[in-house]
């Protein structure tokens, strides 16, 4: 009996491959495409047939070339700290990475602080050494480093003072920076006091006698204690002199004071003696304020001054030898200050009186001065302060200063006085009797409305009262003839314009005066009742009479009508015949009087 050829069947990991399209089988073979890691495993062979089966197995190792995944990190670290690098790779099989051991040093931080006590005058190097610093700063505790000093940036970590006096002692700090960290070490620098006298002169070539303190053990176990040193004594040298005991005695005795509320005083005690003697203040009724008064060396200071400060004062200088003192006063002032201003500005009539008042508290006199020139003459200054100006005039116009004195300072107040011009000749004549005519500027409005102006004041007519006079551009005689068609009244007319003023102006000086005239004249020829019918002018005062027959008649006379003044313009008629003619004349306008 023939047997039948056995059937292939191939297995990964016990699991079919069929499914798997890279994977063909050739007739007892099995051919894999595309090889990949995943097709890495155990691979199981079976041959079938009617007889049995029979299976083979075999090994599959599919290799994966390293790659890394995650590279490592650079890292700046101390020496003697841990340090951590990671990198992550795939492969098959799996990588192994190839470490390399790091080398590492245990930190030492190495200082050498070169300080301790040094003395004046010497020049001190810091130093400051440390492994792996970046930077090196030094700093002293309280307060800067001392001029002149100087910190090399080379890493060394010196600094350099140069030339050390008592005030560069103190605590020096040097910090030590890395890029992340920093350490610091401390140093105590001791600057010794000089021994003696010539030593201080040693070191401080411009120096003044007096007292200093010396350290001659420069050991410690003696203490420093106070001299006085005498830098003029053989030839500059500088000599230490010692007292023998010398009994408190006061040399500066206080000197009295006068002093205004709320202000400071200070009072001035001084006594040498040996040993040092004790100063002390009190006051001999009453006590001294805790608050505000305190008493160093000698001086007394008392702020805020009151009345209640007022009095005798007694300093006391004493030590085991002696004891002495000494008297003063101290007198408080009123706070000097004004309970009454005087107006900023006062406004005034001419030939009235002015008063100015100015009060204060706490002065000891007052004066008045004007800006720029004397006070007017005449003036009184009051015990109160006030400041009487008698029968002003626009010449005491002007800026007043009330000036108020103590002892020791002074206060100002302003104030402005404007003296109106006078309104009219008249108010001129009235304040300056001796006045000649001539021309003077009057303010008829007194106000703001309307301008002041320049007239000519005649001081001799009318009984010498002060005339203001007016005049205009139709002062002549004017001749006036036929004109046709003139035959009404007001026909011709002629405006009259007057030099320099303006209506307004006009009308205030009327307002203000007492009387005011203007005189006005016609001449006319041939006509009689021209002027009896009214034919001249809008006013009846000049018509009082009549005229018969022919020839030249005239009428004049003044205007003093202070409602119709000044005339503006002069209106006549009847002038239609050949034989009618005339002349007008118009004459300044005059004020006098007050009204």
């Amino acid at each position: 009996m023939e047997v039948p050829s056995p059937a292939g069947l191939g297995l990964k990991d016990n699991s079919s491959l069929l499914a798997d399209k890279r994977v063909v089988s050739t007739g007892g073979g099995l051919l894999i495409n595309d090889v990949a890691s995943k097709d890495d495993g155990n691979y199981t062979c079976a041959a079938r047939n009617i007889r049995g089966v029979m299976t083979s197995l075999a090994r599959l190792t599919v290799q994966v070339g390293a790659l890394i995944i995650q590279k490592p990190s650079s890292v700046i670290v101390e020496e003697g700290h841990k340090v951590t690098l990671v990198c992550l790779a795939t492969g098959q099989p799996t990588p192994k990475a190839d470490e390399k051991q790091s080398v590492t040093c245990q930190r030492k931080d190495q200082r050498f602080l070169m300080a301790g006590s040094a003395k004046p005058s010497e020049n001190v190097l810091l130093s400051c050494k440390a492994h792996g610093a970046r930077v090196v700063v030094w700093q002293r505790t309280g307060q800067g480093l001392p001029a002149g000093h100087v910190v090399y940036l080379n890493g060394s970590g010196l600094c350099f003072l140069k030339n050390v006096s008592p005030n560069d002692a103190g605590t020096y700090t040097c910090i030590v920076r890395s890029f992340y960290r920093s350490i610091t070490a401390i140093t105590v620098l001791e600057v010794r006091k000089l021994t003696s006298c010539s030593e201080i002169k040693a070191h401080n070539g411009g120096i003044s006698s007096g007292t200093y303190t010396i350290d001659p053990d420069d050991k410690g176990s003696v203490t420093p204690f106070s001299v006085y040193c005498d830098v003029t004594d053989k030839g500059g040298v500088g000599v230490t002199v010692i007292s023998h005991d010398i009994g408190a005695l006061i040399i500066q005795k206080p000197s009295s004071v006068i002093v205004e509320e709320g202000h400071k005083v200070t009072l001035v005690c001084l006594a040498p003696g040996h040993p040092t003697p004790t100063i002390t203040w009190r006051k001999a009724v009453g006590g001294m304020s805790k608050e505000r008064s305190r008493a160093i060396n000698g001086r007394l200071e008392i702020t805020n001054v009151t009345k209640t400060d007022g009095g005798d004062y007694i300093c006391l200088a004493k030590n085991i030898i002696n004891e002495d003192s000494a008297h003063t006063q101290v007198i408080v002032l009123e706070k000097l200050k004004f309970t009454l201003f005087p107006p900023l500005k006062r406004s005034a009539k001419p030939s009235g009186n002015v008063l100015l008042i100015c009060k204060a508290q706490g002065e000891r006199e007052i004066v008045w001065q004007r800006t720029g020139q004397g006070l007017p003459s005449g003036h009184v200054v009051y015990s109160n302060g006030s400041l009487l100006l008698k029968n002003v005039s626009p010449t005491d116009a002007g800026t007043y200063t009330c000036i108020e004195r103590n002892f020791h300072r002074y206060i100002t107040a302003i104030t402005v006085l404007e003296v109106r011009k006078p309104t009219s000749c008249s108010e001129i004549k009235a304040h300056n009797r001796g006045i000649s005519s001539g021309t003077y500027t009057i303010h008829p409005d007194g106000k703001e409305g309307v301008t002041p102006f320049s007239v000519y004041c005649d001081m001799t007519d009318k009984g010498g009262v002060g005339v203001t006079v007016i005049s205009h551009y139709s002062e002549r005689r004017t001749y006036v003839r036929k004109i046709p068609g003139c035959g009404t009244p007001g026909c011709y007319s002629k405006d009259v314009r007057y030099t320099g003023v303006s209506t307004a102006q006009l009308s205030a000086l009327t307002r203000v005066s007492q009387n005011c005239e203007q005189f006005i004249k016609f001449e006319c020829n041939n006509d009689i009742a021209f002027i009896e019918d009214n034919y001249a002018w809008n006013t009846d005062e000049l018509l009082g009479r009549s005229y018969s027959g022919g020839g030249w008649r005239e009428d004049s006379g003044l205007l003093t009508d202070k409602s119709v003044l000044p005339v503006t313009q002069i209106r006549l008629g009847d002038f239609d015949d050949s034989r009618e003619e005339g002349y007008h004349t118009l004459g300044k306008l005059k004020c006098y009087g007050v009204a």
